[in-house]
């Protein structure tokens, strides 16, 4: 079961028997419109700083797929999906200030974007 057939789902609990009521909830689409500009402005940024359009696009659809695959085992929310896909997007952009010390670059370089829909909370 993916983490989309999972998320949302009420859970009934009887001593030892843990039954489960599986009901395909859609996204409504203004959230999925919503969740569409978000992706969408992310890649503006990936394009700007020149990242590998190929690698980028590989990460996000692994991670994904990972996150996707183990929902059942670490419950985590729409939100974090959220952020584990542009991290995966963005996770080489400190490459277009040096190669050295990519990683602290990139972490400089997104905190001081104004990616919509995150704050520096």
């Amino acid at each position: 079961m993916s983490y989309l057939q999972y998320r949302n789902k009420p859970v009934v609990r009887l001593r030892f028997v843990r039954i489960e009521y599986i009901n395909i909830l859609k996204v409504p689409p203004r959230k999925q419109e919503s969740l569409n500009d978000v992706i969408s402005s992310v890649w503006y940024i990936a394009n700007k700083f020149g990242v590998d359009k190929q690698h980028a696009h590989h990460v996000e659809k692994l991670a994904l797929s990972i996150f996707d695959l183990t929902w059942k085992y670490h419950r985590l929310v729409e939100r974090d999906r959220l952020f584990l896909q542009v991290a995966a997007i963005l996770h080489a952009i400190g490459y277009y200030v040096n190669f050295s010390d990519h990683h602290i670059h990139a972490y400089s370089m997104i905190k001081t974007q104004n990616i919509m829909g995150f704050s520096d909370r």
